[in-house]
C-alpha cells in the first residue's frame, strides 16, 4: 500500500548528520501540520522540558511530563496534543530528535525485529543534560539569529555524533525490547487497520465522509468503531476529519490566491460559514485574517 498517512518534514541525511534535531520553544508557532496522526521511517526521541503534552502511539495514550523521555519507533503511527500553556512563553519547551533508519541499522543488529520502550530509570538528571547538550545544536530562537545552518567543525561534528550514540546506548540498555514481546500480532493488526482507515480519510478528505460509511467501509459497528478511533488517535472522527481538512485549507490560504468560498468547497466543508467558523475556532483568526498575518511576517 503507498504511504498516504501525512509524513514529518522530509529530511536529508548524510554521513557527517545522520539524525536531525529541532527544538521547539514557546515563543514560536505551533506547526500543525506534525500534531495529526503521521509516521516516518526514522527513529523519534522527544524530550520535554517544560509543561506536559499527550502523545498517540500505536494506540496507546502517553503522557510526556517534563523532564520526561519519549521514544516513537520507526513507522509507528503518533499523533501529538500539545500543552498550550507554554506556549507564548520564552525559552525552550522541549527538543525532537529524528535518527535515520538506515543509520540505525547500521549500528544495531536485528534492528527491524527490536522496539524501544520508554526506560524506566526516565528522569535521571544525566538524560536532562544529555538532551539539553543536544539541543544546542539544533535549530535556535529566531531573535538569536535563526537556524544553525553554519559549517560544523571536526570536533563539534564528532562531539554531537558522540551524544546521540550515548543516547542510543541509554536506550539500548534500559529500554531494548523484542518486538514480538511487546507488539504481538492482534496489535499489530489494529495498527494496520487504523493506518488503513487514516489513509482513506486522507485520500477522501474532500469528500462527504461520514463515521458510519467508514465504519461500514471497514467492517466495524459503528459503536465500536467509534470507540477504536477515539482511543487510537485521541479525536472523535468528526474532530480528526474537521482538523485534516483545516490543514490541508492552510495550504491554500498561505499559497493561493482562491477565494475562501473555493477553498473551503475544495476541502471538504460544505459552505464558506462552516469553514470559517471551524478555522477560527482551531487557530483564532478568520481564514482572511491568519492569510493577511502571515503576508506581513513574511515582508
Amino acid at each position: 500500500m503507498s504511504e498516504v498517512i501525512i509524513k514529518n518534514q522530509i529530511l536529508e541525511y548524510n554521513e557527517r548528520r545522520p539524525f536531525h534535531i529541532h527544538n521547539v520553544f514557546g515563543t514560536e508557532p505551533i506547526d500543525e501540520s506534525s500534531l495529526l496522526n503521521h509516521w516516518h521511517t526514522e527513529l523519534e526521541i522527544v524530550y520535554v522540558f517544560k509543561g506536559c503534552s499527550t502523545h498517540y502511539i500505536d494506540g496507546n495514550c502517553i503522557k510526556a511530563d517534563a523532564e520526561k523521555l519519549l521514544v516513537i519507533n520507526s513507522q509507528s503511527i503518533h499523533s501529538i496534543i500539545p500543552d498550550r500553556s507554554c506556549y507564548g512563553r520564552p525559552g525552550l519547551i522541549a527538543v525532537i530528535l529524528l535518527i535515520s533508519r538506515s543509520y540505525l541499522e547500521e549500528i544495531i543488529p536485528n534492528f527491524d525485529s527490536i522496539r524501544f520502550v520508554i526506560p524506566e530509570r526516565n528522569s535521571r538528571e544525566d538524560i536532562w543534560e544529555l538532551m539539553h547538550e543536544i539541543s544546542k545544536y539544533g535549530n535556535q530562537p529566531k531573535q538569536e539569529g535563526g537556524v544553525n545552518n553554519g559549517e560544523e567543525s571536526l570536533s563539534d561534528n564528532l562531539h554531537i555524533k558522540g551524544l546521540i550514540l550515548l543516547l542510543i546506548s541509554y536506550l539500548c540498555k534500559y529500554g531494548l525490547r523484542q518486538k514480538s514481546l511487546i507488539m504481538p500480532a492482534n496489535c499489530q493488526k489494529n495498527v494496520e487497520r487504523l493506518r488503513e482507515i487514516l489513509s482513506y480519510i486522507q485520500m477522501h478528505y474532500s469528500e462527504p465522509i461520514s463515521q458510519v460509511d467508514v465504519a461500514r467501509k471497514f467492517y466495524f459497528s459503528s459503536e465500536y468503531f467509534s470507540r477504536f478511533f477515539r482511543k487510537n488517535t485521541g479525536y472523535t472522527f468528526v474532530e480528526y476529519v474537521t482538523r485534516y481538512r483545516l490543514q490541508r485549507a492552510v495550504q491554500d490560504i498561505l499559497y493561493s490566491d482562491k477565494s475562501i468560498l473555493t477553498i473551503a468547497l475544495k476541502n471538504g466543508f460544505s459552505d464558506a460559514r462552516r469553514f470559517i467558523n471551524a478555522f477560527k475556532k482551531q487557530y483564532g483568526f478568520t481564514p482572511l485574517q491568519y492569510r493577511k498575518e502571515k503576508m506581513k511576517q513574511n515582508v
